[in-house]
């Protein structure tokens, strides 16, 4: 098994093209294959120990799909500022380590802070990664959910249905009566395509059906 799995990693080579030219090669030392079958179990064994490690500060939880990484505390009203900013900072210093350590790196520019508060006035902690403060965000988009700071679903109910909208266009653009595409392959272009769009996640939609739905 090792010597199968250093095979799959080892010894890979990559070429650019370009119109008709084809550039020398360039041997991979990092990552793995994409698209192979194997690739995101061997990332989560590279990566299993983040978790852990991350959940060693007092009230601080995380949670981990893929490289995509959320870090979470809460807190009382009184200090509820210094108290967030320590924990997770904390946090955010053994991120650092562990990147360093694993030859890992954060991209900033995907990074961001966000309160969740019913409170009039945004609580705005001062995090930072390796010493440059990340920006704060009212609205973010985690894995296809968008999650808004005031705890209300507009948002995502919002981009969901423009983008469920421009998929039942691109459908009825197939489904001309005189030229239109057959109705078995209507109906998997519908299930594969369009029906996913509006049933991932659902339950903001029906929770908030009447709320933000109009006749």
């Amino acid at each position: 098994m090792f010597k199968w799995i250093r095979s799959f990693t080892d010894q890979r080579i990559c070429k650019i093209k370009f119109g008709n030219s084809l550039s020398k090669c360039y041997n991979l030392q990092t990552g793995l294959p994409q698209g192979a079958v194997g690739s995101c179990s061997f990332f989560n064994l590279y990566i299993n120990d983040l978790v852990s490690a991350l959940k060693t500060v007092k009230d601080v939880d995380c949670s981990l799909f893929a490289d995509d990484l959320v870090i979470w505390t809460q807190a009382p009203k009184v200090n509820a500022k210094s108290l967030i900013e320590n924990e997770i900072n904390k946090a955010l210093d053994i991120l650092s380590d562990w990147c360093i350590k694993n030859n890992m790196t954060v991209n900033l520019e995907k990074t961001a802070t966000q309160t969740f508060s019913l409170a009039h006035q945004t609580l705005l902690p001062d995090l930072k990664y390796r010493d440059v403060a990340l920006i704060h965000s009212n609205k973010f988009n985690y894995l296809g959910v968008t999650f808004y700071n005031k705890l209300n679903w507009k948002s995502h109910i919002e981009s969901t249905s423009n983008r469920f909208l421009k998929r039942v266009y691109i459908l009825k653009r197939l489904a001309g009566s005189l030229w239109g595409c057959d109705r078995s392959t209507l109906n998997v272009t519908y299930k594969t395509f369009i029906q996913p769009s509006i049933t991932y996640y659902c339950e903001p939609l029906i929770a908030e059906m009447r709320k933000y739905c109009k006749n």
